[in-house]
């Protein structure tokens, strides 16, 4: 199945979402990792739904250009 990635490839992703940085890396591995909810993540991180999901969509766009750099298919 395509859309199961590798364990390696799952090692390799982590590695460049620990090189995001950390606001960022927060809120994508608590939506992503810990699937919590924006207001989850906004009351863990003591800010508002809408920084989460800013810092959401900039984590998730510099993850694909570094996915991309890596030559990693998304």
């Amino acid at each position: 199945d395509q859309s199961t990635i590798s364990s390696q490839q799952y090692r390799r992703i982590l590695t460049l979402i620990d090189q995001l940085p950390r606001k960022e890396r927060e809120a994508i591995l608590l939506s992503a990792v810990d699937e919590l909810t924006t207001a989850q993540a906004a009351e863990v991180l003591g800010t508002t739904e809408s920084s989460v999901r800013s810092r959401i969509f900039r984590a998730r766009r510099a993850l694909a250009e570094l996915l991309e750099k890596e030559g990693i298919d998304r």
